[in-house]
């Protein structure tokens, strides 16, 4: 299996060397592989919120689409 570095603060690695009974590889591992399970997800709230935004930037650009929805 490949290897990965990680950089955390110092306050934040002491506390993981005092829970030596937790896997922290295994808890990573999972936490990335949550994270792009979600991912898509997240792309499409990232496209609606940009076109949100867009849509409040230009107004004309909003009333356009709505045009063309009739």
């Amino acid at each position: 299996m490949p290897t990965i570095t990680l950089s955390v603060p110092a306050e934040l690695k002491s506390q993981l060397e005092k829970n030596k009974i937790i896997n922290w590889s295994e808890v990573a591992r999972r936490a990335f592989n949550q994270q792009l399970k979600d991912l898509p997800e997240l792309e499409k709230i990232k496209t609606k919120n940009q076109l949100l935004a867009k849509e409040s930037m230009y107004p004309a650009y909003a009333s356009e689409k709505s045009l063309a929805k009739d």
